[in-house]
């Protein structure tokens, strides 16, 4: 089974493929990594899933600029989702 942890207290959203991302364009942004390293995002795109509510139902959820950083862990982290 896949899994996907969000985080709600980060700023910008990075993972280590594009297999999930629909409208994948590349990139080429600098950002400050953990311990203050500088990577090179290669591409960004936008990732939709769901996710089960507490009453069990399943909410559709869209992060719109989710960063590609191939050499990263596999993880997401988002400040604001938005909820479809």
């Amino acid at each position: 089974m896949d899994a996907l942890i969000i985080d709600s207290g980060a700023g910008c959203t990075i993972i280590n493929t594009t297999h999930p991302l629909q409208d994948v364009r590349s990139s080429s942004r600098r950002v400050t990594a953990f311990g203050g390293a500088s990577v090179l995002l290669q591409a960004k795109g936008r990732l939709e899933g769901a996710v089960r509510t507490t009453s069990g139902d399943l909410a559709g959820i869209v992060l719109p600029d989710v960063e590609v950083l191939r050499s990263g862990p596999c993880i997401v982290s988002v400040a604001a989702p938005r909820f479809c």
